[in-house]
């Protein structure tokens, strides 16, 4: 087990300890589409979805499964790379962790 106290852990290290063998979504930090509309933009954030199997140093090691076709390979993420992470359950999504363009204009509005 990790001794988070003394603070001698990478971030892959700490959130394999505290995530292992749990479904988690994943967002580095990219976009995978952009929809342009006339007063703004509204990207859909790039989200790796899959089960934190192991950890080496700073690499944090994600199986990917694709659904509905039964395969599934290993994915090594950079754990420098990673914006943040979040276990599935009870069906929210890490993209309503954020808010969107337009949501943002609306509460600035005061429309929602």
């Amino acid at each position: 087990m990790i001794d988070v106290q003394e603070e001698r852990y990478t971030f892959a290290e700490a959130i394999y300890e505290k995530l292992k063998g749990q479904s988690v979504e994943i967002y580095c930090g990219n976009a995978s589409r952009v929809f342009k509309f006339c007063e703004s933009d509204n990207s859909l954030l790039s989200i790796i979805n899959g089960t934190i199997t192991g950890v080496m140093g700073d690499c944090l090691i994600v199986e990917c499964a694709i659904s509905g076709k039964g395969i599934s390979n290993t994915l090594y993420i950079n754990g420098w790379a990673v914006e943040s992470i979040m276990p599935v359950k009870d069906g929210i999504s890490i993209n309503e962790a954020y808010l969107d363009d337009i949501s943002i204009q609306e509460h600035k509005r005061g429309l929602k």
